[in-house]
């Protein structure tokens, strides 16, 4: 194996480390949930189909964009899971 190679290799680990700090952090950094409650994200299904519970007159509803982490009932983020819309975190 070339020096550069065993480089390459050492710089992925290290990314990887750093990657891994990282998410730990954020993890660490999240507000507690209430019990019952999970973090779900939405996703392309999703989309403008999953109500913030938030109703604005003359607009109507408004809906989660794609890509929204929000917290949600145990029950309800399964249901939208298996339905595609969302994923558990």
């Amino acid at each position: 194996m070339t020096e550069e190679a065993v480089d390459r290799m050492a710089a992925m680990r290290a990314a990887k480390a750093k990657k891994a700090e990282d998410m730990k952090a954020a993890e660490e950094a999240a507000p507690a949930l209430p019990p019952g409650y999970v973090w779900a994200r939405v996703l392309k299904k999703g989309h403008d189909k999953i109500s913030t519970g938030e109703h604005i007159g003359g607009q109507g509803e408004q809906h989660h964009p794609f890509g929204t982490i929000f917290q949600v009932e145990q029950a309800i983020a399964e249901d939208l899971e298996e339905r595609g819309y969302a994923e558990i975190q």
